[in-house]
């Protein structure tokens, strides 16, 4: 669902969602695939996932030459239902792909959404079935 939600940034970038100059965060980022594709389409992106998940993200960043402008992406550490202070919420934009594997993920998920977001955030989330 990662790549769907990617495709959704690109063909949407520009349109219906602007992502120049927004203030992103990522949860959950994996590898970073839609985190660096949104900071490719002009996002300021955090990008953010469990501590033993950094390493590959920043590798991938590095990858992608997005480590200053005009591709502007970073990478934090988060474990959801924790605070998130230290990124500065709320985000004009959260993005979320493939990140619910079990029951128990849910509720420190809506913790962690609600904290970084406000009445004019939007959040984007894909996920298979």
């Amino acid at each position: 669902s990662a790549v769907v939600l990617t495709r959704y940034l690109e063909e949407n970038c520009g349109g219906v969602l602007n992502l120049k100059g927004r203030r992103c965060i990522e949860i959950g980022s994996g590898c970073g695939l839609v985190g660096i594709v949104a900071a490719i389409l002009g996002a300021d992106v955090l990008l953010t996932d469990q501590y033993h998940m950094l390493k590959i993200i920043k590798k991938n960043i590095d990858l992608n030459h997005c480590s200053g402008r005009p591709c502007v992406a970073s990478v934090g550490e988060l474990t959801w239902g924790e605070s998130a202070a230290e990124y500065d919420p709320p985000f004009n934009l959260v993005l979320a792909a493939d990140c619910i594997f079990n029951e128990e993920a849910v509720v420190p998920l809506i913790t962690t959404l609600t904290e970084l977001t406000d009445e004019n955030s939007e959040v984007l989330m894909t996920t298979e079935l």
